[in-house]
């Protein structure tokens, strides 16, 4: 056996003696257990990656722990900006709340979209339930028992019918020409009459 090959053996020893200590901080970072169990397995690849900068293998168990809160905050924060961009895709199927508007027409105007969620068909309903809940599309996917893939159909099916539940109706024109702004011009060369 060579000396690069005892690293790795001892390298997964000590991963598999530190697992729990690292889950455990993972953990404490999060409170979705499978979201943990990411960081952890992350962790343990971001270790393997770095086995030869350990510099004292009698600090093993703390540089684990470093790694292992590293990881973590990134996919915190890496969370937290998806979050994000599911907030500006569920608001761009929302009609924009007036700030000036009193209360009761803000309050309309929630009811207005939680009908519209409610008349979404039940998988779409729990996607997005799950989605604005802050689950990622993996964890969104897992409790649904779907693929990513799946979620993010479901997801772009659910706020496009969102935004045609929500969308003021057109208006009907009385008479035989449509209005001026409805016209569209079929030729862009322009026309000497």
């Amino acid at each position: 056996m060579t000396p690069q090959d005892e690293g790795w053996e001892l390298m997964a020893k000590w991963l598999v003696v530190h697992r729990q200590a690292m889950l455990k901080l993972a953990k404490s970072h999060v409170t979705c257990p499978v979201a943990a169990e990411d960081i952890v397995q992350d962790a343990t690849i971001v270790a393997l990656r770095r086995g030869g900068s350990l510099k004292n293998w009698a600090s093993v168990r703390s540089w684990l722990l470093r790694i292992t809160a590293s990881v973590a905050r990134r996919s915190i924060a890496k969370r937290a900006r998806r979050r994000n961009l599911r907030a500006k895709h569920f608001a761009a199927a929302v009609p924009p709340v007036d700030p000036l508007a009193s209360s009761s027409e803000r309050d309309g105007r929630i009811d207005m979209v939680m009908d519209a969620l409610e008349s979404l068909p039940e998988l779409q309903q729990r996607t997005m339930r799950c989605l604005l809940d802050g689950l990622s599309y993996k964890e969104t996917a897992a409790k649904l028992d779907k693929t990513v893939g799946a979620v993010r159909m479901l997801r772009q099916r659910a706020v496009g019918n969102l935004q045609k539940a929500l969308r003021p109706p057109r208006q009907v024109h009385s008479g035989t020409d449509p209005p001026e702004s409805d016209i569209q011009p079929t030729d862009r060369r322009r026309r000497h009459d």
